[in-house]
Order: C-alpha cells, then structure tokens, then sequence
C-alpha cells in the first residue's frame, strides 16, 4: 500500500496527518480517486447508517471529517467505512479501558486520523488474537505509556504502535496550500525517493510554483522543483472549485530508504521509553504500509530473517523486541514479522514467542 497526495502520519511530526482520505492510494494498483465534482454536492451521510458502529462514532462531525469527505463517493466511502465498522465493533465489544477517550479523538482529531486509524487497527489484532488489553495514557514524551496494556497468562506484556513516513513532504503541502489559498490551481507534486526535504528545498520549491503559477496561460503545464525536490503538475482552474495540493511519493523498489526510516522510528521510540520509564516488556510495533512498494514486496519470511540484521541499536534497546507489520486502509489486522532484542532471558523470550504467536507475527527460531 502506499500512500498519494495529502496522506501521511505519526502524531509526532507535523508532516504525519491526514487531509482526505478521497485521494489515498490504498493498494499497490488500485486507486480511489477523489471526485472532481464532489464539491458541487452535499455529502451523503445516510450511507453511514449502514454501519451503526461507525455511524455512532461519527454522530455529530462535520463534512471535514475524512470519512464523511469519502461519502461523494460510495465505493470509496464503502472501502474504508466496512472495515473501520469491523474495528469498532469488535473494540466496542472488548471495551477495553480508555476506548471512549480514542472515540473522542477519532471524532475531533481530524489531522491525526490516519494515526488513530493505524492505533484502532492494532487494538483490533490485538482483541482478535483473545489479548485482554487496556489502552495506555496519552501524554507528552515523559509521561507517555505504551499504547496497549495487555496480560497474557497472568503476566503483563505491552505493545507500542508507530508508523513512519518521509520528513518534510506534509510541510510541503501544507506550505503550498498557504501560498496558493487564493489561485484556484490544483497542484500534483511528484516526489522522488528522498527520506527528507529541507526547510531550505521547501521554501525554493513553493516559490518556484507560485511562480509558475502566476506565469499560467494555459489550463495545465508542468514546472521542475529546484534541490532534487521533484516536478509539480499545475492545472487551473481547479476541478475542485479551489486550490487543492495533492502528492505522489514512493521508494520504489530500493529498500534502503525504507529501512533508514523504520531505524529512525525505532530509535525515536527508544528515546521516548527512556523518558517515560517504560516496562522492558514491551514489543514496539511498526506499521511499514506508508513507506512505499519495496517494504509491500519483501515478502514476511524475508523481513523475518533481515531485522536482526537491521541496525536497530539492538544492544542499547530497552525493549522486548521490534515488528514490522503491514496494513491496509480497505482491511482489518495487519501481517509481519518480528524480531527479539538479543540477549532476552528465557522468560522474557518465552513472552516474546507467545506474544508474537498470538499476533500472528512470523519470526525466526532463536
């Protein structure tokens, strides 16, 4: 699965949020476009009464919510909307403690949906798998609590989810979006395998754009991004009735990039476990889906033997072990593999073989 246009994540950057889900690509070859006429309609939020979890979990939103924005369209509205019905439910029946503080943030935390959405879908392996969990405490860095609290067989065990995507392409977008506001342009951005654009590149492209826009005679042209940024399609007026900033970003098939970005994930989440005392027992858990072709297509057994590999600071980290898990936003559960930290004493380990038995995660016999 990789993700275009407005869509990336992790609470923790201000590139990781989500727009509109309209114009997510949600499988290696399958797309659901956003309809270029959605903004001559009202919404159909009726079509949410076929999924009554849901639709009680989006009982009062506004139309810019991303699920409600996908009511233009029923297909797309239907690939998302059933599977988040899946997950609700299920969580709904397991009422895990803390669930109505996600349900709160799933109705009014707009920008960090497709985070919450990558929490809720773990949360629902996790109740499948028969885990008794609780959700951890939200809180900054310090005071911050893994995001599941589980037991297994009397014995506590937790897990953190994260999820990674490219550094500086959401500011991009969020930059153009503020410099055009008022030019009615539809921009595409396509964005090279870069992990990270400079705040220096940002401000050279956006400039470059605005330029290119102001420069227009006809309906469509393209303009080249300074810095090795990428290229920009420009069309206007909008089909969308104002400006709108779409991207396109994937690693291709080099998994180099890919594998620096799940090492900077795992470090990140070793700084802030430090920080917030967390217990050792805890399995950090990493959603790869957003980080392009090349970790969809290294098959499980694959990830399974090369993590130990990885260069994970695996002698300095205070965890039970790493995963790498793949998900989608039009299914429900995820599929991976995992790694433990070296060196785990045979009860740790006999934690780690069951938790990630249960979980479904493939790792290699230590």
């Amino acid at each position: 699965m990789t993700f275009s246009c407005l869509v990336s994540l992790d609470g923790e950057h201000s590139e990781n949020s989500c727009a509109s889900l309209a114009e997510v690509t949600v499988g290696q070859d399958e797309t659901m476009s956003a309809d270029p006429t959605a903004s001559e309609r009202p919404p159909n939020k009726s079509w949410c009464s076929v999924y009554p979890s849901l639709a009680s979990w989006l009982d009062g939103v506004g139309d810019n919510h991303p699920i409600v924005e996908l009511s233009y369209n029923r297909e797309a509205f239907d690939g998302f909307a059933a599977p988040l019905e899946t997950i609700i439910s299920r969580l709904e029946l397991a009422a895990p403690l803390r669930l109505p503080g996600r349900r709160k943030a799933f109705r009014t935390n707009v920008q960090q949906f497709l985070d919450l959405r990558v929490e809720l879908n773990a949360a629902f392996h996790v109740a499948r798998a028969e885990i008794p969990f609780t959700f951890g405490k939200e809180g900054g860095n310090v005071d911050s609590e893994p995001d599941f609290h589980c037991e297994m067989d009397g014995v506590p065990v937790h897990i953190e989810v994260t999820a990674k995507s490219p550094n500086g392409v959401r500011d991009l977008h969020d930059d153009l979006e503020s410099a055009l506001i008022d030019s009615d342009v539809y921009v595409t951005l396509n964005v090279p395998s870069i992990l990270r654009i400079s705040t220096e590149a940002r401000k050279a492209a956006v400039q470059a754009i605005v330029d290119a826009v102001e420069r227009m005679t006809e309906v469509t042209t393209s303009v080249s991004l300074p810095n090795g940024t990428g290229s920009a399609l420009l069309e206007k007026p909008s089909p969308f009735g104002d400006t709108h900033v779409m991207w396109m970003h994937d690693f291709g098939t080099d998994i180099g990039p890919s594998e620096e970005m799940l090492r900077e994930a795992v470090l990140e989440k070793k700084e802030q476990s430090l920080m917030g005392s967390w217990p050792r027992e805890t399995l950090l858990v990493i959603d790869g889906a957003r980080l392009g072709h090349a970790v969809w297509l290294r098959p499980t057994e694959v990830w399974a033997g090369c993590l130990p590999q990885l260069d994970f600071e695996w002698e300095t980290l205070p965890l039970l072990g790493v995963a790498v898990v793949i998900s989608s936003l039009t299914t429900v559960g995820f599929q991976g593999a995992a790694a433990p930290r070296p060196g785990l004493n045979s009860t740790e380990l006999g934690l780690f073989n069951n938790l990630t038995q249960r979980l479904g995660l493939l790792t290699v016999p230590s």
